[in-house]
């Protein structure tokens, strides 16, 4: 029977999808926003349509019981209605 151990990571937010732990001892932890929009980065106006998810992002995170541990995220991308062109932005989180 497998155990499983939570941990919190308190980082505003995100919420955890899944942990797993590899083959090789290291913990991954997939997360995803729980923020809806962003600012677009020409206009600075809030979008809320969101268009598509940004190359993965692999951050090094603290030890977990000694094992490497990385959290994982593919930030979602928004489209601006308000732009000539409608152009994207990468929303950024803290």
């Amino acid at each position: 029977m497998a155990e499983y151990v939570t941990i919190p990571l308190d980082i505003e937010g995100i919420k955890v999808d899944r942990v797993e732990v590899t083959g090789n001892g290291e913990v991954h932890i997939h997360v995803s926003s729980t923020v809806n929009g962003t600012r677009c980065h020409q206009c600075g106006r809030n979008t809320h349509r969101r268009y598509d998810e940004g190359r993965e992002i692999k951050l090094r995170h603290l030890p977990i019981l000694g094992m490497p541990t990385y959290i994982f995220l593919k930030p979602p991308r928004y489209i601006c209605d308000d732009c000539p062109g409608n152009p994207t932005t990468t929303q950024h989180l803290p």
